[in-house]
């Protein structure tokens, strides 16, 4: 009896042997009801369920890349059979499909994590392995190749090594993370699966191969998804990071370490975004708040060019940019802030930004053009700069800065708060709210172009509009 043979019948007396497929279809079938496929545009790839309580689902970043929302399927059985056919999937998407949005970016780490709106019933997490995985072990992994017609195919393979790396990606970005090499095949559309030890628990996330080479395969090692899900991202500055949370807006991190807010205008979709602070030479670090509105080859026309010159003189941060992309001219709305600027100050800064947008757009010129054509009646419109003066029971004279500009927003006793609703005023009545609360409200009498008197409450409040246009310069710490 050879040495082969004497290990295996050692191994069946104390009932630890397993056959390795039996194995390979046990790590499957445990793996298989965590992982998903992931439709993003004009794109898929995989996914990994890892927190079922939050709904967590862990892909790679360049599969999410532009999306701030995906569809997810997880996988279908008919009469207890696997329903393998991508076609089935696409063609019931909307049956099965469940919407998405992306949450935490870090292309650094080419890692995202997407939060689903609903989980279907016993679709347990994957677990984290305790350890990064070792050299010369074995790992399994399933995943969604494109070239395939099927989804929900199994790969196995062995460890080469884990070690910190830096890749550059075909979709233009630098990976700089710690990963673990295999000779496990890794295509187009299985990025972002799982890849699992033996016992069924996830050491890294695929990624990429090494197209230069043969069978060398780069997947993002499970201590880099550790430290994300305990909030460190790579790509971003801390300060922006802790900048974009606060202000409660939906944001994408983008490969350069700045912030993409999305915003849906009634009429569009509007982008503002947030660089990392820089410092250029003795001048202090600065955050750029910027929109943009368009790209054009062909110069400004004069109407707009001249919408553009008033809008600038009416807000108090900021101003209209230019600059060239190529053989075509961008033009942004662009405010700089100093980097430890307050929370409101720059979400102040932001709501410029799409205000200045927003009433630049040529669907909101023509819905103002139409909203005057059905009134008939004329009406005024609050715009500029205006100081309004109160006397109060001690009869002392206390200046406070208001700007109607359409921004919706007042700086009301050198305190920042958001106002809803617009200033046009018609009947010579004008309320002003901030929140849900009244602010003033009474009868307008107009005095001259300059200054106009309100009533309210049995107090005359007049406004005189400013001469010259004062920066804001700071607002209370948050």
């Amino acid at each position: 009896m050879n040495s082969l043979v004497k290990c295996i019948v050692a191994a069946l007396a104390v009932g630890s042997f397993t056959c390795p497929s039996r194995a390979n279809e046990r790590v499957y079938q445990q793996v298989l009801r965590s992982t998903v496929c992931i439709f993003a545009d004009q794109k898929s790839g995989t996914g990994v369920l890892i927190d079922a309580d939050r709904r967590l689902v862990v892909t790679n970043y360049h599969v999410v890349q532009g999306c701030p929302a995906v569809n997810v399927v997880f996988t279908h059985f008919e009469e207890g059979k696997l329903t393998t056919d991508r076609r089935f999937y696409l063609d019931h998407l909307k049956q099965y499909g469940i919407k998405a949005k992306v949450t935490v970016c870090d292309p650094r780490r080419d890692l995202a994590l997407v939060e689903l709106e609903s989980l279907p019933d016993k679709r347990p997490a994957l677990p984290l392995a305790a350890e990064s995985a070792q050299a010369g072990q074995q790992v399994h992994s399933i995943g969604n190749p494109s070239a395939s017609s099927a989804l929900w195919v199994y790969t196995s393979g062995t460890v080469r090594q884990v070690y910190a790396k830096t890749i550059r990606l075909i979709q233009g970005f630098s990976v700089n993370a710690t990963v673990v090499e295999t000779q496990s095949p890794v295509n187009p559309g299985d990025s972002g699966g799982p890849l699992v030890n033996d016992d069924g628990k996830l050491v890294a996330v695929n990624e990429s191969t090494v197209l230069n080479a043969v069978l060398i395969s780069d997947s993002i090692d499970v201590s880099e998804l550790k430290q994300l899900l305990k909030g460190s991202n790579k790509t971003v500055d801390p300060r922006v990071q802790k900048l974009a949370s606060s202000l409660g807006f939906p944001y994408t991190v983008l490969p350069t370490g700045g912030i993409r807010f999305d915003f849906k205008e009634k009429d569009f979709a509007q982008a503002v975004f947030i660089e990392t602070p820089r410092k250029h030479g003795t001048e202090p670090e600065m955050f750029k708040i910027t929109a943009p509105y368009s790209r054009t080859a062909e110069p400004l026309a004069s109407e707009l060019a001249n919408l553009l010159l008033d809008q600038s003189g009416h807000f108090a941060l900021g101003a209209w940019e230019t600059f060239n992309v190529g053989s075509q001219k961008a033009l942004t709305y662009r405010i700089k802030l100093p980097a430890d600027a307050p929370t409101e100050l720059v979400r102040y800064a932001i709501d410029v930004c799409r205000a200045a947008v927003r009433e630049t757009h040529p669907k909101y010129q023509a819905a103002l053009l139409a909203l005057k054509a059905k009134n008939g009646a004329p009406s005024w419109t609050l715009d500029g700069n205006w100081i309004v003066y109160e006397k109060e029971a001690s009869q002392s004279e206390s200046a406070t800065r208001l700007t109607f500009s359409g921004t919706s927003f007042v700086l009301h006793a050198g305190i920042l708060l958001e106002v809803r609703g617009t200033y046009r005023v018609a009947d010579d009545l004008l309320t002003l709210t901030v929140g849900n609360n009244t602010l003033r409200k009474g009868k307008l009498r107009w005095m001259t172009s300059e200054k106009f008197t309100l009533e309210a409450a049995g107090k005359t409040v007049e406004f005189r509009k400013a001469v010259v246009p004062e920066a804001v310069t700071a607002a209370p710490a948050v």
